[in-house]
């Protein structure tokens, strides 16, 4: 069976939360910081869902063994030139792709060779984005 787990942006302060339940019919989220300590001893809050941005994981670790989520940053080797990729969820596919920031789509099921080195949220100048 496929392993579920989320994480999300908190967009209002601007760090990663871990997702401990989603409740959809009230659109709250029940959340820990990324923080083992917090997480062990039970310290959550809930928020509303929209000041988050939901990320999934992919099922897929990179060459180190890091889990691979959506929207991390992965950086590869074309000859000695690195090429940097975002996981995302591609709908007209029913996947989770590996997009450069070209637009250029490969298949995620194999990332052999590849790290994570950021995600768009914390690391955006590893994609040029000065966001």
């Amino acid at each position: 069976m496929r392993e579920l787990k989320f994480r999300a942006w908190d967009k209002r302060e601007k760090r990663m939360v871990i997702v401990l339940a989603i409740n959809f019919n009230t659109n709250f989220l029940h959340y820990a910081l990324d923080n083992s300590w917090e997480v062990k001893y039970g310290k959550s809050y809930w928020s509303d869902i929209y000041n988050f941005e939901l990320m999934q994981y992919t099922g897929f670790k990179d060459k180190y063994g890091k889990e691979i989520w959506e929207g991390d940053i992965l950086e590869g080797r074309n000859n000695p030139k690195p090429v940097y990729y975002v996981a995302k969820w591609i709908d007209r596919l029913a996947s989770f792709r590996l997009v450069t920031p070209e637009g250029y789509e490969i298949n995620l099921a194999y990332p052999t060779g590849l790290e994570v080195i950021g995600n768009i949220y914390e690391n955006p100048e590893l994609l040029g984005d000065e966001k």
